[in-house]
């Protein structure tokens, strides 16, 4: 996140948040596959069941990515960003793609609904969210000229998902010599596992730690392995 700070992307009224399907093999292949306990299967609108990592993205207005992380394919958009949201709330150093703090709101998608959520999301860790109600919901519907400020970050966040996918090939289910991302290199055969206290062991998977609430303290978690 270092040309994020140089660029001071954060110093924007607002962040968009959204996640997208990271492939690694077929899911219908047999086999434990080359990240065996680390990536599972879970489900993409775009790509139908796949097996591989979800990934978490945070945007300024201009499509410069202000933060990431990702997690199992199985894990839920809710978890993966309150995962998120404590990392940035209490930075630790073994996972500096998370960036800083939103200094505005977050605005994503239905898929981080819930009012309990962004209650505690707010209330713990300092992130309001603007998250379009469901159609047919409780809540009224948002008017046009706000439904179409969504739909254009929206085409923001598609423009830089689509840079990924097809620039950087975050979709093409290969097995890499040398996959490198959260600042930690993978290579066939070695895992690796930042825990909460920055400690380092060649055990199950990456990433993140999770957060805990009730106490402040980032323990262990299946979110962000």
């Amino acid at each position: 996140m270092h040309l994020a700070r140089m660029m001071e992307a954060q110093r924007c009224p607002y962040e968009a948040l959204d996640s997208s399907a990271m492939p690694v093999r077929d899911a219908k292949r047999r086999g434990a596959g080359w990240m065996a306990g680390n990536a599972d299967i879970g489900w993409s609108n775009g790509l139908g069941w796949y097996e591989g990592f979800r990934l978490l993205v945070a945007l300024n207005p201009t499509g410069v990515i202000t933060g990431f992380g990702f997690a199992c394919a199985s894990t839920k958009d809710q978890p993966l960003a309150e995962t998120f949201f404590a990392l940035r709330r209490e930075p630790n150093p073994r996972v500096p793609s998370v960036g800083s703090a939103a200094t505005g709101p977050y605005v994503t998608d239905k898929g981080f609904e819930g009012e309990e959520n962004h209650r505690r999301w707010r209330e713990c860790f300092g992130a309001c969210l603007v998250c379009p109600p469901r159609r047919h919901g409780r809540k009224r519907r948002w008017p046009k000229g706000l439904r179409r400020w969504a739909a254009s970050i929206r085409q923001i966040v598609e423009r830089v998902y689509e840079k990924l996918h097809d620039a950087f090939g975050l979709r093409r289910e290969r097995e890499p010599t040398n996959f490198r991302v959260c600042g930690l290199a993978w290579r066939p055969g070695l895992r690796c596992t930042t825990s909460a206290s920055g400690s380092t062991s060649n055990s199950v998977v990456l990433g993140c730690p999770s957060s805990s609430c009730s106490n402040g303290d980032l323990n262990s978690h299946q979110t962000f392995k």
